[in-house]
């Protein structure tokens, strides 16, 4: 299997991996497309998306963790690890955005956390400002996600997480252009 190496994009900076999570509404697809933006070579991915390529027997989030939601999760995200890791070998820096259930979800990302050029970017926003963004966008999921406890209960899980390697961001009073720009200062990248 192809691992990072020193490959570079074409501007001469090396290739990056980088991981956006948070609650659902936390604005990971959109900062991390944003961020992606930044880089000359470079690609975004929504791990979600991997999920969701089920046909039948897709388990979306609930309050109730179950063994399929976590077979689920854990084979999306070690697709995603595939995927980064084909991608930074020919020199794409590539953003992935995911969300942060269950509350060990580090664990599926076991890989993808040795690869030394991996960035975890964790955006917590409060919880008025998620469950507003949530009700506001009204995307697919959002009612089913709010109605059912899960979103608030993705989000009590955050206080549970060791986040010492990560640049944590509370993006509740930021747009995602500000948000972009604090995460790049965190990890001092220069801006595009």
């Amino acid at each position: 299997m192809p691992v990072a190496g020193d490959l570079a994009a074409a501007d001469g900076a090396p290739a990056l991996i980088f991981l956006v999570s948070g609650p659902p509404g936390a604005g990971k697809s959109t900062v991390a497309r944003l961020l992606a933006e930044g880089f000359e070579q470079s690609a975004h991915l929504k791990v979600d998306d991997l999920r969701e390529i089920m046909v039948n027997g897709f388990e979306p989030p609930a309050t109730e963790w179950t063994p399929r939601n976590d077979q689920q999760f854990a084979r999306a995200r070690a697709a995603a690890t595939l995927i980064a890791r084909l991608h930074v070998a020919d020199g794409v820096t590539m953003v992935l955005d995911d969300v942060c259930v269950p509350a060990d979800f580090e664990r599926h990302y076991v890989e993808l956390f040795a690869e030394p050029q991996v960035h975890r970017v964790m955006l917590k926003p409060t919880w008025a400002a998620l469950e507003a963004r949530m009700r506001a966008r009204a995307g697919p999921w959002d009612e089913l996600l709010l109605s059912s406890g899960a979103a608030a209960s993705c989000y009590e899980g955050l206080d549970g997480l060791a986040l010492t390697d990560w640049v944590v961001v509370d993006s509740s009073n930021q747009s995602a252009d500000e948000t972009v720009e604090t995460v790049r200062k965190s990890l001092r990248l220069a801006s595009p």
